[in-house]
């Protein structure tokens, strides 16, 4: 075995080190916060395959049947291939920074900034599971949500969605500068609130409490 095969062997082992933590927290956090905007979309594809759709390859679409067929429609199976496909592009990052000369440095900067680079950024819709179908909302038109124990309320100017999913997976999929969690069952789209009573607030006609937990939060973006 010559050096460079010597080395190549070496760094291959130490990138597999990297593609083991980005898979490793992958898997920590998969079904920690709901489905993704993109997720809904992807799964509903996959129940009308086709050759060609306009937001995205077929072969996503395929990959959404495959998944639900063998691992089920749970968030975790959902981003089972995302999951693995995450760990490829640490490999062949790594690889890519061998074949350029890098050594161990350049390869863990590399697969760092990637494993630590941020994921996505916030865009103006949601998709909602209202029962079997997945429903595009606006973000400038969500008026609040209410928590209905596992389901949560949409309220809009022109309707009221019911969807399944926490209050807290759908807050953290909104932009934290244009919504406020004001109560352990209402999320707030600060500038629809009207007016300031005391310990409520008004968005469209209905008064909506603040929490005492809450309260400090709520003041300081409404006032910012």
């Amino acid at each position: 075995m010559d050096s460079n095969t010597h080395n190549r062997s070496i760094y291959g082992n130490f990138i597999l080190l990297f593609v083991a933590i980005k898979i490793g927290l992958n898997l920590l956090a998969i079904s920690h916060f709901g489905f993704q905007r993109d997720e809904f979309l992807h799964l509903a594809l996959g129940d009308h395959l086709d050759w060609g759709f306009k937001e995205v390859p077929p072969f996503i679409a395929l990959l959404a049947k495959i998944s639900t067929s063998v691992f089920g429609d749970s968030v975790f199976a959902t981003r089972i291939f995302s999951t693995i496909a995450g760990g490829l592009i640490i490999w062949f990052t790594g690889k890519i920074v061998v074949e350029f000369g890098g050594r161990k440095f350049a390869i863990a900067l590399a697969c760092l900034a990637l494993i630590f680079s941020p994921a996505f950024a916030a865009s103006d819709y949601l998709f909602l599971k209202v029962d079997r179908k997945f429903v595009k909302v606006l973000v400038n038109d969500i008026l609040y949500i209410e928590s209905l124990k596992d389901y949560v309320r949409v309220k809009t100017p022109s309707q009221a969605l019911i969807s399944y999913q926490s209050l807290t997976e759908i807050t953290d999929k909104l932009p934290s500068g244009r919504f406020v969690r004001v109560h352990r069952s209402y999320t707030i789209a600060i500038d629809k609130v009207s007016m300031i009573d005391g310990n409520c607030v008004e968005v469209d006609g209905k008064l909506i409490p603040i929490s005492r937990e809450h309260r400090q939060e709520v003041m300081e973006k409404i006032y910012k």
